[in-house]
């Protein structure tokens, strides 16, 4: 009798084990199935939903301006789906910034042209300087900050767009905003005289039979950003017009764009910190400068100095350059190592816009 209780106690200890087995395993296998799910899910194929496309409006973001962006997203499954897309921005100074989430809904089998808008006011840096800013959209399976979201894809895009402050258009000179001095530079003697606007345009004259120019700069002083100018130069070889950033004193603080006024057409790059030249680069040009407007840029940060002209990058110095605060000027001059070629007629440099 008691090893028939035993061989009952037993049966019983024993069929619990079999159900606790049992239904450990069931855990075991439905987590490891959505392990493996979620493993698959994170595998790169063709069947993934991707962004196939993004295309901007615009690539250059003024004062007042809105730029719309194209995405398209491609489900290429039989079902329809639906995603949570992500839109990140960095600045030049390497600040990101997170926009709202959108929930996409996917038709299958097709792609979906998403819109939406962007301007200034979405741009809560901390800093909003002038610059190329770059973008990444990413897809995820639900919202970023759920701890369940993954992500499926993402497209990256450098230098999607620029942002610029200030346009200065010269309907007329303003004062409180740009200051012409009278002075002595090379061999020039720089005139306020010779400073005028004309047709929306800001014009520094050359005197016919004389070696004199003229000069602006800005009354406040700047510091990191984009600097990018719309000029026609004057036809007057041995002068020389600057589109720069300068503080005194001389050769402590100067980053320079210094175009040839020729047709044959070159440029000298330079800049100075703790009283020398500390970076020099002498370029040609593979067209006019005289005879059309072309766009130099200065995109200065603390960590590159790059030099730009109609878009294509010319010239970049890592080191060698001041990181204070500067006026920027634009002049036109005859330098005493070139050889001093009054013209016979009034020349002009015509400045269409500056803007930064």
């Amino acid at each position: 009798m008691f090893l028939n209780k035993l061989s009952k106690k037993t049966l019983i200890y024993f069929s619990l084990s079999c159900l606790l087995f049992l239904a450990l395993l069931a855990i075991y296998s439905h987590y490891f199935n959505l392990k493996n799910s979620f493993s698959i899910n994170n595998t790169p194929s063709k069947e993934s939903i991707t962004i196939t496309d993004v295309t901007y409006s615009k690539n250059v973001l003024l004062p007042n301006d809105l730029i719309d962006i194209e995405i398209k997203i491609l489900n290429p499954q039989k079902t329809k789906a639906v995603v949570f897309l992500g839109h990140s921005i960095s600045s030049p100074l390497n600040e990101w910034l997170d926009l709202p989430v959108t929930r996409v809904e996917l038709p299958s089998n097709n792609t979906k042209t998403l819109k939406i808008s962007l301007d200034r006011n979405d741009l809560v840096f901390k800093k909003l300087i002038s610059g190329s800013y770059s973008c990444v959209f990413a897809l995820w399976t639900e919202p970023p900050s759920s701890s369940l979201a993954y992500r499926i894809n993402e497209k990256r895009i450098s230098n999607a767009f620029r942002i610029y402050s200030k346009v200065e258009n010269f309907n007329l000179l303003r004062d409180d905003i740009w200051f012409s001095r009278n002075g002595k530079l090379g061999r020039s003697n720089l005139e306020n005289a010779n400073v005028g606007t004309s047709n929306d345009k800001l014009t520094i004259k050359l005197p016919a039979r004389t070696l004199n120019g003229g000069e602006i700069q800005s009354i406040d002083m700047v510091h990191y950003g984009s600097y990018e100018i719309s000029m026609m130069l004057p036809d007057s070889p041995s002068s020389i017009t600057g589109f720069f950033l300068y503080k005194a004193p001389d050769f402590h603080h100067e980053i320079d764009i210094e175009v040839f006024n020729s047709k044959e057409g070159k440029v000298l790059l330079t800049s100075y910190s703790k009283g020398k030249k500390r970076n020099e680069a002498i370029l040609p040009l593979n067209f006019n400068p005289t005879s059309s407007f072309n766009r130099y840029r200065i995109d200065y940060y603390p960590d590159k100095l790059s030099f730009y002209i109609n878009d294509f990058l010319i010239q970049t110095w890592s080191n060698g350059f001041s990181k204070e605060p500067m006026h920027l000027m634009v002049n036109a001059w005859y330098p005493v190592w070139l050889e001093g070629i009054a013209p016979s007629q009034d020349k002009y440099l015509i400045v269409d816009w500056i803007r930064y």
